[in-house]
């Protein structure tokens, strides 16, 4: 069986709704420009999208931050760091594989452990995929995360503190190959 066929067998049927979405997309070399994934974004898919500007290996901004997100965290962190919904032994991980997927391009599937105010630890997958800015050589990704076991959170009033652990799935190859290893 190949990678791709693994990929699709294993990946949660959302997870690969959406990355068939990010694939059918215009390319502009090896990924598709914000632009053209705004203008063709699929309406239900979106309220679970992340997206977010790397400005350096250091610095990320959420651009934009879905609102079924927002409704099962209870944060808005668009315009701040990114690394601030991380725990601090979290966010050295969450660094390394964003800045490989805006810089080689590649794309990643993790499940991220979510801590909530009550103490409760989900898992949320997530697939995480490099995107173009149209007139910037800024570098952007976009994340998709699966909040279905979240669901429990928001019926017990509960919201998510923060990304307590970053369990690393695999790699994406998107056409420039995928890194040796394991972030």
């Amino acid at each position: 069986m190949n990678s791709r066929s693994v990929f699709a067998s294993t990946t949660p049927p959302d997870i690969l709704e959406f990355f068939e979405s990010w694939e059918d997309l215009p390319m502009n070399g090896l990924v598709p420009s914000l632009s053209n994934y705004l203008d063709n974004a699929k309406p239900h898919l979106q309220p679970n999208v992340t997206i977010v500007d790397v400005l350096s290996q250091t610095h990320m901004v959420v651009r934009l931050f879905g609102t079924r997100l927002e409704s099962v965290s209870g944060l808005a962190p668009t315009a701040n760091d990114l690394m601030l919904l991380y725990s601090p032994d979290a966010r050295t991980l969450a660094r390394t594989i964003v800045w490989e997927t805006v810089t080689r391009p590649v794309g990643y599937v993790c499940t991220r452990k979510v801590r909530t105010k009550s103490g409760l630890l989900l898992d949320c997958p997530a697939i995480g995929l490099p995107i173009a800015v149209d007139d910037s050589a800024m570098k952007c990704f976009i994340t998709y995360s699966s909040v279905g076991n979240a669901q429990q959170a928001l019926e017990a009033r509960d919201s998510i503190i923060m990304v307590e652990d970053i369990i690393f799935e695999h790699w994406v190859d998107i056409g420039a190959g995928e890194p040796e290893g394991r972030p």
